[in-house]
């Protein structure tokens, strides 16, 4: 009977010895990896600004400014100060003053410029309002090199006393939207 049990015993260890194995083979993880390579660089946009030789017959100037710190900013506002000239403006008169927003030709991303403001520092009963020309690009998607006009129009009422004297800021604030297509 030993000889049995000793036998039994052996079947057994030899069993599980089996089962150990192949569950050992079937918990084995195959792995593998893949790599890929891509150059990155970042889009660039630039706006500029410009305001014709001529107010009285305003065509699109060939030289465009760079925006820079104004003085009459807050710290740190990068600015394009640009010479609408010198408007005079009777009581009861409006003015129009033109200029030009552009997406540099050398950007490569889009640009939404259709954020302009104008804060006037003027005089009591004289307003001023800004806007876009309608019938040129579009601010809200201008393509590299592509510009557009804007007007600034400033009014005086009955109640402007004389030789009064003021200042306006036009603001276009630029976010690039889409990199631009060739």
């Amino acid at each position: 009977m030993q000889a049995t049990r000793a036998r039994k015993i052996k079947i057994g260890l030899a069993g599980l010895a089996v089962l150990g194995l192949g569950a050992a083979l079937t918990s084995a993880q195959w792995t593998d990896q893949v790599f890929f390579q891509a150059d990155v660089s970042t889009g660039t946009f630039n706006i500029q600004g410009a305001v014709p030789d001529d107010q009285s017959a305003p065509v699109e100037p060939a030289t465009w400014v760079e925006s820079d710190t104004w003085d009459g900013t807050e710290a740190g506002i990068a600015t394009i100060e640009l010479d609408l000239g010198s408007a005079q403006v009777a009581p009861e008169e409006t003015t129009t003053l033109t200029g030009y927003v552009r997406n540099d030709p050398t950007s490569t991303w889009t640009a939404d410029v259709s954020a302009i403001t104008v804060t006037p520092f003027l005089p009591d009963g004289v307003t001023a309002s800004v806007a876009y020309v309608t019938g040129g690009n579009d601010p809200a998607d201008l393509a590299p090199g592509d510009s557009v006009a804007f007007t600034v129009t400033v009014e005086a009422d009955a109640t402007v006393a004389q030789g009064a004297a003021g200042e306006l800021a036009v603001t276009v604030d630029g976010v690039s939207v889409a990199p631009a297509t060739p």
